[in-house]
């Protein structure tokens, strides 16, 4: 396991309903991905004590994650 997961967690409730994703950016500002008439718009998000290194961020939605798994006929 990787230090900077077990430093935050995304609590996902708090995200929009079309969010795929949640990262740092190089900025340092926080940012929902969120799907968009077939692409990505990206809306600000809390941080959620994360103080890691921005490349290191990015969090898909784990619903996501689910959804890809049994598109493709992967079980746990």
């Amino acid at each position: 396991m990787h230090f900077d997961d077990v430093e935050f967690e995304v609590d996902w409730d708090l995200a929009p309903e079309n969010a795929v994703a949640w990262e740092m950016r190089e900025s340092g500002c926080f940012k929902w991905f969120c799907n968009v008439d077939g692409g990505l718009d990206f809306e600000d998000a809390p941080s959620f004590g994360y103080t890691g290194d921005w490349r290191n961020s990015l969090r898909k939605r784990p619903e996501m994650e689910v959804e890809r798994h049994a598109l493709r006929g992967e079980h746990e």
